[in-house]
């Protein structure tokens, strides 16, 4: 049997379809049932007929801090991808982000070994390195200065995860980049295409790395069937500015329209200071948080090549990603 956490998500949705293809036996941890509506949307960018593949996951509601339906959700579970994890980059949310993202998964790594589990996925980020001057590495106990609560506490959740890799647990680690693929289109990748949708003529200036949702479910599935292990692997296939990414989304759905000014940062930063004062006015969500800031203008640079030496998995081409989900996105041109 095999367990994923987090599998009404995002990327929980794609791991489940790529696994259901090769297995019978899968259990799937979920919070929000609505979420289970849009796993099933995502199995139909995969299937003609979903419902055989879909047919095989059995649900269990689930929190990561309720130990005692943790314990009976892996019970014959020989895998576990723990791809559960609240996104989040406000300071005042730290200890939430703590108790989902570094107890959470100490919780789940102490049931793991109770219940003789013989190998555990953990999806990270590349928010868990931190910023380096150069390229990133993929040191795990030497990271880069950490500036933001999620990167901080995804780390944390990296220390527990080799803990119970010293008490015996086969574990590998993954840390994706930003991740671009079609399905749960108000989030994620969706907020970039609905954003080139608007044709802007505005860009932020920075850059990060970029991956496919599909390579990420794939590489961490070949991991797991391999005898090798103990490894922590950055997941970038391709490092690019914004403007570079939101040039080809805008070529893909057919803009004629590319963003031509950079934001500049004192404008971005502006734009943080009169948020953060509304959000403690009203008790509103921050929109801009700091990190995000530092996103926008910050070009990082990462080396995903030893995932795809280790398990011989090739990159999809970016713009093959942004064509696929380009061609299945809601937004269209305005």
């Amino acid at each position: 049997m095999i367990l994923v956490t987090g599998g009404s998500g995002f990327l929980g949705a794609h791991v489940l379809a790529e696994l259901t293809q090769k297995h019978s036996g899968v259990r799937a941890l979920f919070r929000n049932p609505k979420g289970i509506d849009k796993v099933r949307e995502v199995f139909g960018y995969y299937f003609k007929d979903p419902r055989p593949y879909f047919d095989k996951i059995e649900w269990i509601e689930c929190d990561l801090n309720d130990i005692t339906t943790l314990s009976e959700a892996l019970d014959g579970v020989s895998q576990v991808y723990h791809v559960a994890g609240l996104i989040n980059f406000e300071w005042r949310r730290h200890r939430e982000l703590k108790k989902t993202n570094t107890l959470g998964t100490a919780n789940l790594v102490n049931c793991c070994l109770e219940a003789k589990v013989n190998q555990l996925c953990y999806i990270s980020s590349i928010a868990a390195m931190g910023q380096k001057t150069n390229s990133q590495n993929e040191d795990p106990f030497e990271p880069g200065v950490i500036k933001d609560p999620y990167g901080l506490t995804k780390y944390g959740g990296e220390l527990e995860v080799w803990r119970g890799a010293q008490e015996g647990l086969k574990v590998f680690i993954l840390r994706p980049g930003v991740i671009l693929g079609e399905g749960f289109w108000r989030s994620g990748s969706g907020f970039l295409l609905k954003f080139v949708s608007t044709e802007s003529n505005w860009y932020p200036p920075g850059g990060t790395g970029f991956i496919d949702v599909k390579d990420v479910a794939k590489v961490a599935i070949k991991l797991m069937e391999q005898e090798k292990h103990n490894l922590a692997l950055t997941l970038v296939g391709h490092n690019m500015s914004y403007l570079e990414v939101l040039q080809k989304i805008g070529r893909a759905l057919g803009s004629t329209k590319p963003p031509k000014r950079a934001v500049p940062r004192w404008l971005g930063l502006l734009g943080h200071y009169i948020d953060f004062l509304r959000s403690r006015i009203t008790g509103a969500p921050e929109k801009l948080p700091k990190a995000y800031i530092d996103a926008m203008f910050d070009l990082s640079t990462y080396d995903g090549q030893r995932a795809a030496l280790e398990t011989g998995l090739p990159y999809t081409p970016l713009e093959k990603t942004l064509e696929r989900i380009c061609r299945l996105a809601p937004y269209r041109l305005k």
